[in-house]
């Protein structure tokens, strides 16, 4: 019967130094996919900054919602001051369904739940790239 032949102590520095450098590449590629503009995750990142927009708008910290915000800045003003302030109905809820990117534009289609009664609606808002980051890009209405 034949012994198993160990390891030389060469291939196990080898194997070790690859398992090392594989764990840290796909670590530093879910970060970069996570945090940086690469093209293909545009979609992922207008998503979530649509997301940090409407959790601030929601739980009333405006000023953090104005960053998010490109025109019309005054009529959004007006908008989170009135729900903060309960004068309009607030927000209860919200929920990303959809994101289609085109160059530095993306659309994101979002259900809203709003009112006494908790209704849900659909709702599409522009965003727009700039400096790597994703933007409300419409009126207030």
């Amino acid at each position: 019967m034949k012994k198993p032949k160990a390891l030389s102590a060469h291939k196990k520095k080898f194997v070790f130094t690859a398992a090392i450098t594989s764990a840290a590449t796909i670590f530093v590629a879910a970060f970069l996919f996570t945090t940086t503009d690469i093209y293909i995750n545009r979609a992922h990142l207008a998503k979530k900054n649509f997301s940090q927009a409407f959790e601030a708008r929601m739980t009333g910290n405006c000023e953090t919602f104005y960053e998010f915000i490109t025109k019309d800045v005054e009529g959004w003003k007006t908008k989170c001051s009135a729900e903060k302030s309960l004068t309009a109905d607030p927000f209860y809820g919200f929920k990303v369904l959809n994101a289609t990117v085109r160059g530095d534009r993306a659309f994101i289609q979002a259900e809203l739940i709003r009112g006494a009664y908790k209704d849900t609606y659909p709702v599409t808002y522009e965003m727009k790239l700039m400096d790597g980051r994703w933007y409300i890009n419409q009126n207030a209405n």
